[in-house]
């Protein structure tokens, strides 16, 4: 089950699992990108989804999409990314997640320690349309 925290002990336990466990294999990333676009796809403010990974990046998977709904509505659109975090995603694995409100949107950080002890580490982040 995954912790909410603050940004900064959100920082702090991804750095901190980062140098303790491996990072998952890019191979390996191609499901947890598919999990993510079929969550999000039963959101019905949802548009084009893109995801992708670079291991150049601080976070191993990006994930963005455009959402109908005002920028305003942004409980209602965290809500429901926590809620598919912590209850379809990062089930049963040790996972923390945190979120960010930016000029542009809002931003969920996440990272967890697999049933094989890696590391996966990402954002979602959400625009309007």
């Amino acid at each position: 089950m995954s912790r909410r925290t603050d940004y900064i002990d959100f920082h702090g336990t991804r750095r901190l699992w980062l140098g303790a466990y491996e990072t998952i294999c890019p191979r390996e990333l191609g499901g947890w990108i598919q999990d993510w676009k079929l969550a999000l796809s039963n959101l019905p403010y949802v548009q084009r989804v893109f995801a992708g990974h670079d291991p150049t990046l601080d976070e191993l998977l990006s994930i963005r999409f455009a959402s109908h709904f005002p920028l305003g509505s942004s409980e209602i659109i965290q809500a429901d990314l926590e809620s598919l975090w912590t209850g379809t995603i990062a089930t049963e694995l040790r996972a923390v997640h945190t979120f960010l409100t930016t000029d542009g949107g809002l931003e969920l950080h996440f990272a967890c320690v697999t049933q094989l002890d890696q590391v996966v580490t990402g954002i979602v982040s959400v625009t309007k349309k």
